[in-house]
């Protein structure tokens, strides 16, 4: 079978054992059977990530308890930052690389600290309302819409 795409006709796979995913320490891992997620071919808000709460070796190394995500949640709410030197794009947390603009990444350091402000805020003071709060607007837009401006 295969669907339609912008650079033409792309196979789909049914079977879930097709989609690739590697963390850092493993390679190449795969989602467990028993996750809801076992199934699925794409992800809502172009999520291109996914964070796992459960890792298990058995006949292979399977994750569970899956959270798909995007760039700008990784950015925002990932490691540490580091622009890379040769003009490849960003590092995140020291071995994720992205392409892009070098000066995204130091947008999203700023807000990133932008955010850990508010928060402190809040964790200081439990009954504060951050719900109205630019910064937080900001970041909800940017994670929602993954950074494209609607």
């Amino acid at each position: 079978k295969f669907a339609t795409s912008v650079s033409g006709a792309v196979e789909i796979d049914p079977e879930a054992k097709t989609i690739r995913f590697f963390n850092q320490d493993n390679g190449r891992v795969f989602v467990h059977p028993g996750s809801t997620l076992f199934d699925a071919q794409s992800f809502a808000g172009n999520a291109v990530y996914m964070s796992y709460f459960t890792k298990m070796a058995t006949s292979k190394v399977f994750i569970r308890e899956l959270t798909p995500f995007n760039a700008y949640a990784l950015l925002l709410f990932g490691g540490p930052i580091v622009l890379d030197t040769m003009g490849r794009g960003l590092v995140v947390d020291g071995w994720l690389r992205l392409r892009g603009w070098a000066r995204i990444g130091v947008l999203v350091g700023r807000l990133r600290g932008m955010l850990d402000a508010v928060l402190a805020q809040k964790i200081e003071d439990p009954g504060m309302d951050i719900t109205k709060s630019e910064v937080v607007g900001v970041v909800r837009k940017l994670v929602e819409l993954d950074g494209m401006d609607r």
